[in-house]
């Protein structure tokens, strides 16, 4: 449809708008009707929602694809059947629109199949096959990443024959990093606990503050009730697993 402001933004917007329901599926596998009407109802009047909805910006489609990994493997690990074999697809794909999206994905992945090892056992076949299927799906990001951060190459070997292009980056985001971890640290705490506040013209809104300022405390709290409730019940959760695995890369990076 051709390069304008329309296309740039209608893809973040109809995304934007998509995952909204997938919020309120997702929130309705680990925790009921009640917990998604509210979920649904938070996000949708989140102003961070609201404004990664209208901006152009590739990240801006995680949000969509981690959610809807949270449904998949939620409904594998409930429902079973063939549930397994899309389990961990949509996070596959949430690591294109944010490379950062690493960081969460592959230490949660590992710690459900690990902690829900004796459910998924009998499923493994499907299971084991799902996982092949997300591998393959971040095949072409994985040589992304031997060519531009591990070997820094300038070619693959075999680049010529394959279907994409790999491309090769003048600078990575990681190498124009310049300060110390303990002010990376620093910030990345008090942005957090400012309610990601940084003095952007779209964070300027008075009911910003307020609502998504309350985020990460929320967030905080349902972490403590989730943990309670896994140390009462012994069952282990998928949503506390994802919390506890997503801590380090938020404050570190």
């Amino acid at each position: 449809f051709g390069l304008n402001i329309v296309t740039l933004r209608a893809l973040a917007a109809v995304f934007g708008v998509l995952t909204l329901p997938v919020a309120y599926h997702a929130a309705r596998v680990h925790f009921g009707r009640d917990a998604a009407l509210i979920t649904l109802t938070l996000l949708a009047v989140l102003p961070w929602h609201v404004m990664s909805s209208r901006w152009a910006l590739d990240s801006n489609l995680a949000p969509f694809w981690f959610t809807l990994g949270l449904y998949t493997i939620g409904k594998a690990l409930q429902t079973g059947g063939r549930w397994p074999l899309l389990a961990f697809i949509p996070w596959a794909v949430s690591i294109y629109a944010y490379p950062v999206m690493l960081y969460p994905v592959i230490p949660s992945s590992l710690a459900i199949l690990l902690i829900f090892r004796r459910q998924i056992a009998p499923a493994a076949v499907f299971w084991a096959a799902g996982i092949a299927i997300a591998v393959l799906v971040d095949v072409p990001f994985m040589l992304f990443l031997v060519k531009n951060y591990l070997f820094h190459l300038e070619h693959l070997p075999f680049e010529g024959a394959l279907p994409f292009s790999v491309p090769l980056l003048a600078a990575t985001r990681l190498s124009q990093i310049h300060q110390p971890i303990v002010a990376t640290i620093f910030n990345n705490l008090t942005f957090i606990i400012s309610g990601y506040r940084d003095d952007a013209i779209w964070h300027q809104s008075r009911y910003f503050l307020p609502l998504t300022g309350a985020a990460p405390y929320l967030t905080a709290a349902g972490a403590v009730l989730l943990g309670w409730r896994w140390f009462k019940t012994g069952r282990p959760d998928v949503l506390l697993i994802v919390v506890a695995a997503a801590v380090v890369p938020v404050i570190l990076i």
